[in-house]
């Protein structure tokens, strides 16, 4: 199922919750292994362009074919002195 912008993502009670800031036409695949995820973090997959930021943390891993979405770092801003 392709995901559109403001699509909010569940997939379970006790796990992590989504919502989509950039869309595309990949269906996410939900596994319940792995590290987890960070409230406030975005999470994103490079070949699609698809962005999730995580508004409930929890374990877990997330697939866009065989790609696992990363944890997006904050660009560095130029000092203003």
């Amino acid at each position: 199922m392709p995901t559109s912008m403001g699509q909010k993502l569940s997939y379970s009670e006790e796990g992590p919750h989504f919502v989509v800031t950039r869309g595309g036409d990949h269906e996410i695949n939900y596994i319940d292994q792995g590290d987890g995820f960070l409230l406030g973090k975005r999470y994103e997959s490079k070949s699609t362009g698809i962005t999730l930021l995580c508004t409930k943390p929890g374990k877990g891993k997330l697939l866009v074919g065989e790609e696992e979405m990363e944890m997006l770092t904050p660009k560095k801003l130029p000092s203003s002195d």
